[in-house]
């Protein structure tokens, strides 16, 4: 039996091998030796500083490999920009060289163009001018022997004392107060241009001078060639001046118009043309002048009548 009063001690420490994993080693000594440990441990913290020095100087060797490389690369990087940026801009260069050369020769081949235009146009205005001047002399020269030659010829109608002869009335008149004349130019010589002489010399007809006449024929009369000259003369023609009379009111004609009819008298029959006649005397009649009536009849024995149309007042023809 035991003794309940007995005091209870704890058994005695068990001094089994324990393994040591740090240092991979078994050994029944280990626990009763910690100095040995603690070197262990020491030794281990230098080999683990010695890695890690190893990795930083590695880290570091690999870094500056690596910033060297980089830095390469950037260096590369930046010359070939560099090149390229030169290039460009000696392109650049270049393109505006070659532009302003293009530009250069255009303005100069412009200019020549425009200089080789005035050039031209100089010579033709030149051209132009010697030509007009030309035509000026040519036409001056032309002038003078023309005047020369009317000058001559003027000369030698004068030394041939030209003449009308025979001026002669035609029978019938040719409208009122107005009749043809014919005459004889004589003194031509035969070398001589008679029609020319012919429009170039004057007359006198009842006290008017006819420069020329109106028209030059050459006739064969007794088996001879002459030059005949003719005029319509206008003035002092007293068997030519016809006049209305009996002037007499007709019937209205339309609105505010009546007609008026007249007697044509001192017409020359059977030379002169009634028509010709009525249609060129003038008349005055109801505080009014007339060159020449409306309308013309020939009647017989009643004569030419001729015919006027008239505005009156609306009481007289509504």
């Amino acid at each position: 039996m035991y003794n309940s009063s007995r005091v209870w001690s704890p058994p005695p420490p068990s001094y089994r091998t324990v393994r040591n994993e740090e240092a991979g080693l078994s050994d029944e000594r280990t626990p009763l030796k910690p100095l040995a440990t603690r070197g262990k441990r020491l030794a281990t913290l230098k080999v683990l500083a010695f890695i890690f020095v190893v990795a930083l100087l590695a880290f570091h060797l690999v870094s500056d490999y690596t910033n060297t490389n980089r830095t390469d690369v950037q260096d590369r990087i930046r010359r070939r920009e560099d090149m390229e940026r030169a290039k460009r801009i000696e392109g650049e260069e270049l393109r505006r060289k070659l532009a302003h050369q293009q530009e250069d020769k255009k303005r100069r081949l412009a200019y020549e163009e425009e200089d080789k235009r005035r050039k031209v146009e100089r010579e033709r205005e030149e051209r132009t001018i010697q030509a007009r001047l030309v035509a000026v002399a040519r036409r001056e020269d032309a002038v003078w022997a023309k005047e020369d030659a009317i000058l001559a010829d003027e000369e030698r109608r004068k030394r041939a004392e030209l003449v009308w002869w025979d001026l002669t009335s035609e029978k019938r008149c040719l409208g009122y107060e107005k009749r043809m004349y014919h005459a004889e130019l004589l003194n031509v010589p035969a070398s001589e241009d008679a029609h020319g002489w012919c429009m170039k010399t004057s007359i006198d007809i009842h006290g008017i001078t006819y420069d020329h006449p109106e028209l030059c024929t050459s006739e064969l009369i007794d088996g001879a060639v002459k030059t005949i000259g003719h005029w319509t003369v206008s003035s002092n023609e007293p068997t030519c001046k016809t006049w209305w009379g009996d002037h007499k009111k007709k019937d209205c004609f339309g609105a505010h118009k009546r007609r008026v009819e007249a007697k044509l008298f001192n017409h020359q029959e059977p030379w002169d043309n009634w028509a010709e006649m009525c249609f060129s005397t003038p008349s005055e009649f109801a505080w009014q002048k007339f060159d020449h009536p409306d309308t013309c009849e020939n009647k017989g024995r009643d004569g030419i009548v001729g015919s006027w149309f008239i505005e009156v007042d609306e009481s007289e023809c509504p």
